[in-house]
């Protein structure tokens, strides 16, 4: 949504804030043998613009722009970041389909953190918080979130699954 501000002789226009996610607890980030397809899978608290919202178990399914140089791996606890375009929709099922920005972070609790934009995305972090430690950041095309949660998905929990589904 684009807001207009009119001020005498000036117009501003100013890009209104996406709604911003993030969910603490455990994280596993790996990728695919061919090197373009990294998941981020994460069990934990969800936030969602500051207010709780329940324990979630979501997979994140990242293509990226050109093949990494290597594999990501890591298994431990931190959080993942990203922002919403808008607000999530029931499916037929009950569950919730979100359509998110091209834009992830993943903050590990030993030190390191990986974003994963598209063009022009600006990095996302939790309020208050613009420190990430050791910081890489990786070019995607786009970015597929799966509820964990949901049956239709129980399968799209690693990288050769986030292919496939793709196909």
């Amino acid at each position: 949504m684009l807001i207009c501000t009119l001020l005498p002789g000036i117009a501003v226009y100013a890009q209104a804030p996406t709604p911003q996610v993030w969910i603490a607890g455990d994280i596993t980030v790996s990728t695919s043998d061919s090197l373009t397809v990294t998941v981020v899978r994460v069990k934990g608290r969800m936030y969602r613009d500051s207010s709780r919202s329940g324990e979630h178990d979501v997979v994140f399914c990242m293509t990226h722009l050109t093949p990494l140089a290597a594999k990501l791996n890591y298994t431990g606890r931190g959080r993942v970041v990203y922002r919403m375009a808008g607000s999530g929709k029931p499916t037929k099922n009950g569950a919730r389909a979100e359509e998110m920005m091209p834009a992830l972070g993943v903050l590990q609790a030993d030190g390191e953190s990986r974003f994963f934009l598209g063009e022009g995305q600006p990095y996302p972090h939790p309020p208050n918080e613009r420190t990430v430690g050791k910081l890489s950041t990786f070019a995607v095309v786009n970015i597929v979130r799966h509820d964990v949660g949901d049956p239709s998905n129980r399968q799209k929990t690693d990288a050769l699954s986030c292919v496939e589904s793709k196909r």
